[in-house]
């Protein structure tokens, strides 16, 4: 949806003088395993999830907003999260979630700010200070990397770090958290989706094919969604390596120190001494379980049609010609080895949390 030559166009807003940092990847690659140790920089604010940021984009690559409104609903988020951060306002207090502020290092630091006033005195005071200081803020978004030249335009100091899981991992998480049934049925899940013809409930990467995405059971509607997202991210990596950095869950869970180094000169800073505490929170470093990904690979397999089973296995494959075979399946036969499809919630344990880090 272009703006026609006689259609007003909305003028552009000066954002603060902040710089951004977005962690991105498909949902469940991993993201919450990065944040809070970026987090943990000196000059780097908690990070935040804004889900309005995920929901404009979608819709803008539908067409349902123009490059204009997507420019003003970023600056003006961008505008009043770090102006609101800033003052204390809008702070997540829940201890049970990661991203709070009551699970950050840092806590003391965000809860004095709540004694900061509202009015154009303090504005300008801590415009000053985030120049001065240099503060980052750090987001988790989904998928934005795709619209990283329209991004660089409207924030031209933005940077990328991407997390890129194993797919079958990623499809595993995704069907075991109820992805394939829940859009557009669960309140708590606030993507946009749509209706084509007479086919309800689609999410946006599965518009064109709207009447193969509702006749899928819901393991292959999960397969269905990761080979579409996570084609566009290898993509990616074969033909841009600008603005980003990314990161190998499954070879930065085992070892992070390589990845938290490399982080360090892409995101030009000086020296950095990575929270240990933190790391240890996160599990990091820990080994992979070989044997539950094998065993992963053959429910996902037999639960799916022959025609996804061919492009699942392509990407499978393409995954480890990018980032190795961390796991050391065979995918190839693995792909063959058939299994009885079963609950996936029985397969591993219940995930158990303490103050927002997962602990089993």
């Amino acid at each position: 949806m272009n703006n026609s030559l006689n259609e007003p166009i909305i003028e552009p807003k000066e954002l603060l003088n902040a710089k951004y940092v977005f962690i991105d990847g498909i949902s469940r690659s991993g993201k919450a395993a990065i944040a809070p140790i970026i987090s943990s920089i000196p000059n780097f604010e908690h990070f935040k999830t804004n889900y309005n940021l995920d929901r404009i984009l979608f819709l803008f690559e539908t067409n349902k907003i123009t490059k204009d409104a997507f420019r003003y609903f970023l600056e003006t988020d961008l505008i009043m999260d770090t102006w609101f951060t800033m003052i204390g306002r809008n702070q997540n207090t829940n201890k049970h979630d990661v991203s709070s502020i009551v699970n950050s290092p840092n806590f003391h630091k965000y809860k004095k700010r709540e004694n900061k006033k509202d009015n154009k005195k303090v504005f300008e005071e801590l415009s000053s200070e985030l120049k001065e200081n240099n503060i980052i803020f750090p987001y988790l978004t989904d998928e934005f990397i795709f619209q990283k030249k329209l991004i660089k335009e409207i924030v031209p100091n933005a940077q990328f770090i991407i997390t890129i899981r194993n797919p079958i991992e990623l499809i595993f998480a995704w069907e075991r958290s109820g992805r394939g049934v829940r859009y557009g049925k669960d309140i708590r899940m606030l993507h946009p989706t749509f209706s084509k013809n007479k086919f309800k409930n689609i999410p946006y990467f599965a518009i064109e094919n709207p009447e193969k995405y509702s006749n899928y059971n819901s393991i292959e509607r999960c397969v269905y969604s990761v080979i579409k997202l996570q084609s566009q991210y290898y993509d990616l990596f074969e033909e841009d390596s600008k603005d980003f950095y990314c990161i190998d869950f499954e070879k930065y869970v085992q070892d992070p120190t390589s990845d938290l180094n490399n982080l360090s000169k892409f995101l030009d800073l000086n020296h950095v001494k990575w929270n240990e505490d933190i790391l240890k929170q996160a599990r990091i470093p820990r080994e992979l379980e070989l044997d539950l990904h094998k065993l992963k690979t053959r429910l996902v397999f037999s639960g799916i049609n022959e025609e996804l089973k061919k492009e699942l296995l392509k990407l499978s494959l393409r995954h480890i010609k990018l980032f190795g075979n961390h796991y050391n399946a065979n995918y190839n036969k693995l792909s063959l080895q058939y299994k009885k499809i079963v609950d996936f919630n029985k397969v591993t344990n219940e995930p158990k949390y303490k103050n927002g880090w997962r602990i089993n």
